[in-house]
């Protein structure tokens, strides 16, 4: 009798005890077992482990945890068949011939395979090439450098490289919660911003330029009083009879007061602005200008 007819055999079996259900979910395991035999008797051995897998989940008995190493076992996939036939040997009430088989294959499987047991955080899951136990659990996986991800139960992941060895054996002890992110480092505080130019005043600007419009206007007119005297000096050496200095004596006074009154107007007016304008920490400045007599 083959191993597929034998495992229908006890799920006859079993199910004559079904009558009475000790929970809900035999009925779909029932099904679902019926559903993997078909599988396997088309030789489809993964499609026949995923439903042998869900009849277990279902309803866990020694017929089904046999059915799913075995169809794995079958599909070539030794990592998924180990790991049933642990389960195997595991569940309650296998019966001896079968616990003594599954038992054998899984040594043979050990030799080929790496095992990596994961202790804690309990109740995370733990996840190695493609197969995913609840932790504490032992998981098998081909040698090489392997990922080993674990995803505990407020859903942070963990992932860690693992080089598996054949015929070794890991234990692996990951930490209970994700460790806190680091605050960032705080900069130096930003430079303050620079300070804003003082607030320009026109009256700041418009007295400097009349004072000094005032200055070279009495300037001016200082020089020209210097050419009157002169002219005078020449019309009086003439016996005053040189008409032509005369002339020249009456154009430079002339020009002289005209440019004296501009250059008094001129600082009167920035007297005022200077005045009015606000404090800027500059001394105040000032001239005088001295009447010149000039008759002759």
């Amino acid at each position: 009798m083959t191993a597929l007819r034998w495992l229908r055999g006890v799920c006859l079996a079993s199910t004559l005890c079904w009558s009475a259900p000790a929970f809900a979910g035999e009925a779909e395991a029932a099904r679902l077992f019926d559903r993997a035999s078909d599988a396997f008797d088309r030789h489809d051995y993964a499609e026949a482990a995923r439903l042998f897998q869900q009849a277990f989940d279902a309803a866990p008995s020694p017929v089904t945890a046999y059915g799913v190493a075995l169809a794995w076992d079958k599909a070539g996939d030794s990592v998924r068949a180990a790991t049933a036939y642990r389960t195997a040997v595991q569940t309650e009430n296998m019966d001896a011939t079968r616990k003594k088989a599954s038992e054998k294959r899984l040594r043979a499987l050990e030799k080929q395979l790496g095992r990596v047991g994961v202790r804690s955080p309990a109740g995370a899951t733990a996840e190695i090439s493609g197969v995913a136990r609840r932790v504490p659990c032992e998981l098998y996986a081909l040698p090489g450098e392997r990922e080993l991800v674990l995803t505990r139960t407020d859903g942070s992941k963990l992932r860690r490289a693992v080089t598996v060895r054949a015929a070794e054996h890991v234990v692996i002890e990951l930490p209970e919660s994700a460790p806190p992110k680091a605050s960032p480092t705080p900069g130096p505080p930003p430079a303050p911003p620079p300070a804003p130019p003082p607030a320009s005043h026109w009256q700041n600007t418009a007295g400097p330029v009349l004072i000094g419009a005032s200055v070279a206007l009495a300037v001016t007119s200082a020089v020209l009083f210097k050419k009157t005297f002169d002219e005078r000096d020449d019309f009086d050496a003439s016996g005053r009879t040189d008409a032509d200095a005369h002339d020249s004596a009456v154009r430079f006074r002339t020009y002289g007061w005209l440019t004296a009154g501009g250059a008094i107007a001129l600082g009167g007016l920035a007297a005022v602005v200077v005045s009015s304008a606000p404090p800027s920490g500059a001394d105040s400045a000032g001239f005088m200008v001295y009447p010149i007599r000039t008759a002759f």
